[in-house]
């Protein structure tokens, strides 16, 4: 069976676009001074937008990269004719092609990456491949290296970077949580990056 890599990549969305969803920020009991209380609630709410691109409530899809056949495909929504509808939909469209042979490979993506795609796609209103996910569980034509190297124990952790260190295949450029504020042509850069280590960490992994 042929080996599909992937990876998606987020951004937050306009504040203005889920001011709507924020929680109700409180500063301390303890906090008497207006001016404190006021750079606390400022506080929260920046961090809140910035872990707006790890949610798909407040978050978009701002880049899916592939590897299939050996060649690398890394997919921006600035790229020209492109946005997240089409991003999704086209990588819909490649596993509806490929899933009866090829198997889709990927870091972290059960609990990431595929949530966020189909999430994404209910609110965009794209519809869903068939089967992909049922029962509590995503479809066997999925494999992620996170659970390959948990052996069962749903609580190990690791990170992408550790495994490829501890792996010997390289490290990470950067992190994801930054993505959307590099220049495109590093973001490009960084996706191409990521999907090869999850190529080298797969290779590892799956060898025997």
């Amino acid at each position: 069976m042929k080996r599909i890599y992937f990876d998606i990549e987020t951004s937050p969305l306009p504040e203005t676009d889920i001011a709507h969803l924020a929680p109700k920020f409180e500063a301390p009991a303890n906090y008497k001074d207006p001016d404190k209380i006021a750079a606390n609630l400022a506080e929260q709410k920046a961090a809140w937008l910035l872990r707006g691109a790890l949610s798909p409530l407040t978050g978009t899809v701002v880049a899916i990269g592939v590897i299939q056949s050996g060649q690398i495909f890394p997919m921006l929504a600035s790229d020209e004719g492109q946005n997240e509808s089409i991003l999704i939909a086209r990588f819909w469209e490649l596993y509806r092609a490929e899933r009866e042979r090829s198997l889709f490979i990927g870091f972290n993506i059960k609990r990431f990456d595929l949530p966020f795609l189909i999430k994404r796609s209910w609110k965009i209103g794209l519809p869903l491949p068939l089967g992909i996910w049922a029962h509590r569980y995503f479809s066997d034509d999925f494999l992620d290296l996170l659970e390959v190297w948990q052996l069962s124990n749903r609580e190990e952790r690791i990170s992408l970077d550790s495994l490829c260190k501890y792996l010997g295949v390289g490290a990470k450029s950067g992190s994801g949580a930054d993505f959307y504020k590099l220049p495109v042509e590093q973001q490009r850069e960084y996706l191409t990056s990521d999907l090869k280590l999850t190529e080298l960490c797969a290779n590892k992994l799956l060898a025997a």
